[in-house]
């Protein structure tokens, strides 16, 4: 019955229930979890708008997340057998599998679970209509009357940074530095430029226009979240997608250039989310 409910849930994965995203205070699931048809949500239930939360993304590394905060307990019941171990970790890969979320960490699968200790046992992170949604899987108890499951749930709030940069500033930095910092707003996890990026396209393309000889190569960046691979993706097609915009605008094809490399180089520290904003940029190198 337990698992039933557990995966009748899965193809709603990417439609996310209206109540998951309000601001209610009512003690429930977030979906596509399901862990209440077998266990209790506890009294410890809290539904904060703005906070934040250590995300463990490595054996000995966390990241902090900030935005809305849903912090679930649940208690075992004890009408039903508790699961094992091995259950536990089938069932929480099988939510992340089915619902194309990216697990982040996770323990390997013969480790302990509700063996006693609090600990980590999956880190993922969805995609819900743009919106960036981190959850952490913790279980613990040895003893099946004592068992718990505790989900931590980050809506993450994006420091869009709205670029106010005019065009004297930007062919300032090329010409003294050989390079512009530009935070052109994409939406998350993908390379179309938000609407909100467009006053800063606008600045790139008069410096174009006011020096028809300057050449530039544009290059993506972003921040440590995620895996190497795809990063290295992200960031390339972020930097086309700029190069894209200029060349329907008028400008010519062999006067652009672009690249990506992914977070190898980062500008600030990772490990904060004004820092993770920081590396999501864009540069304009001078040829």
């Amino acid at each position: 019955m337990f698992r039933a409910a557990i995966f009748a849930t899965m193809s709603s994965f990417f439609i996310f229930a209206k109540s998951a995203h309000a601001q209610h205070k009512k003690p429930q699931d977030y979906p596509p979890y399901n862990f209440s048809s077998e266990y209790s949500i506890t009294s410890n239930y809290k539904d904060i708008r703005f906070d934040h939360h250590e995300f463990k993304i490595a054996e000995d590394k966390t990241v902090r997340v900030e935005g809305r905060h849903i912090s679930i307990q649940y208690g075992w019941r004890g009408s039903n057998d508790p699961m094992s171990p091995l259950e536990f970790h089938r069932t929480i890969s099988e939510y992340a599998k089915r619902g194309a979320g990216e697990i982040i960490y996770q323990v390997p699968e013969d480790n302990a679970c509700f063996g006693g200790d609090d600990d980590v046992a999956q880190t993922t992170r969805f995609n819900h209509k743009g919106t960036p949604v981190w959850v952490s899987i913790v279980c613990s108890g040895g003893d099946p009357a004592a068992s718990q499951i505790q989900m931590e749930i980050i809506e993450e709030k994006e420091f869009h940074f709205v670029e106010n940069t005019s065009a004297d500033e930007i062919k300032t930095a090329i010409d003294t530095r050989g390079k512009a910092i530009l935070h052109i707003n994409f939406d998350f996890d993908r390379a179309e430029l938000r609407p909100d990026a467009e006053p800063t396209m606008q600045q790139v393309l008069t410096v174009l226009k006011e020096e028809p000889e300057l050449k530039l190569e544009v290059d993506g960046h972003t921040d440590i979240v995620g895996s190497s691979d795809y990063n290295q993706t992200l960031s390339k097609q972020r930097a086309a997608a700029v190069v894209a915009r200029l060349v329907a605008a008028g400008v010519e094809t062999s006067r652009l250039t672009s690249t990506g490399f992914g977070a190898s180089r980062p500008i600030a520290d990772s490990t904060t989310e004004q820092g993770r904003a920081e590396n999501r940029r864009v540069e304009l190198i001078k040829h």
